[in-house]
């Protein structure tokens, strides 16, 4: 059990996972083994968020972040002076003030490098959408201003790239998803995930998507469907129907599987040349985060309560045709 862990993640050389939760408790769990710390010793700073082994704590006093490597355990980034800076980053969040005990930060970040290298910050001025990439290591900075919704937003494994999943139009919208680069704020590409003639449904467009542990490839999950894109030539190699409701999704590093979960049924398996040879994984309905080990053999789920849950899936899996 992990009780209170709101993020998990491999450590970069794919032998240990490392959960995080708001109050700053770190556990780290390889070939069995569980330890767990409170990765900074003091009251008042709480956990940002997380990206790999990096962990990014809030310091009230002085306001300051601080990067944290929860694989070498140390300090790897400090960035002071926040008040100078943008002031998107003075955003307050929801019942967090002064009489409030939520352990949530003032300080909203979207996305991060997992190096520290980089962070970005979203915020949404009359109808304008707008992206502050913030590069910390150069000391420069982008904006990034879109006219659709910018909804959710992902890093490749290597910190190179940034994905933004967008919902463009009108009554009818499509679904994008736009991959830009991490070094210099500029397009990379555009993927139409869901075009706006396909679009049954009036409203806002949001999809769910992760990129693979090697950054070639991503799983996209919107409007029962599953696809996964190659990122080296911007094609849709694989669309699976009738996947249902999916609310987490991962991919292998091999783009040869891809695992979902839905509400109150077991994680499945979709084999993504034969979607058909599907998989089940149980124990596993209602899990907060999913991942597959950067070798692709086991999955990784946190489910609900705090457990989680390794699976070797060669081994432990179950195909549907075979269910009781």
């Amino acid at each position: 059990q992990f009780p209170g862990v709101y993020a998990i993640d491999f450590s970069s050389d794919g032998r240990t996972v490392i959960a995080t939760t708001r109050r700053g408790a770190v556990y780290w769990q390889s070939n069995d083994e569980i330890e767990t710390e409170r990765a900074i010793d003091q009251d008042d700073m709480k956990v940002v968020t997380q990206a790999g082994s990096l962990v990014v704590f809030e310091e009230k006093e002085p306001r300051r972040l601080v990067f944290w490597d929860a694989a070498a355990r140390e300090v790897v980034r400090i960035v002071d002076q926040l008040d100078q800076l943008p002031e998107v980053f003075n955003v307050v969040a929801k019942g967090a003030g002064k009489k409030s005990k939520m352990p949530f930060p003032s300080v909203r970040i979207n996305a991060l490098s997992p190096h520290g290298d980089w962070i970005a910050v979203h915020s949404r001025v009359k109808g304008k959408d707008t992206l502050h990439l913030f590069d910390l290591a150069k000391d420069k900075s982008w904006i990034i201003e879109r006219d659709c919704l910018m909804m959710n937003f992902r890093t490749s494994p290597d910190g190179s790239l940034l994905a933004i999943g967008q919902s463009r139009g009108g009554l009818k919208n499509s679904g994008t998803i736009e991959l830009i680069s991490a070094d210099s704020g500029e397009h990379i590409m555009l993927l139409t995930v869901l075009e706006a003639a396909e679009n049954q449904r009036p409203g806002i467009v949001q999809s769910q998507f992760e990129f693979s542990p090697d950054g070639r490839h991503l799983v996209v999950a919107i409007r029962g469907r599953l696809q996964v894109w190659d990122l080296t030539t911007g094609e849709r190699m694989a669309n699976i129907e009738d996947a249902g409701d999916v609310r987490q999704v991962a991919i292998s590093g091999s783009a040869k599987w891809v695992a979902g979960v839905r509400p109150k049924s077991p994680i499945q398996l979709w084999n993504v040349t034969e979607p058909q040879k599907s998989l089940l994984l149980e124990p596993g309905g209602n899990a907060q985060a999913l991942m597959f080990s950067p070798e692709g053999q086991e999955v990784v789920a946190l489910l609900k309560g705090g457990q989680l849950r390794v699976w070797n899936f060669a081994l432990q899996a179950t195909p549907i045709d075979e269910r009781p």
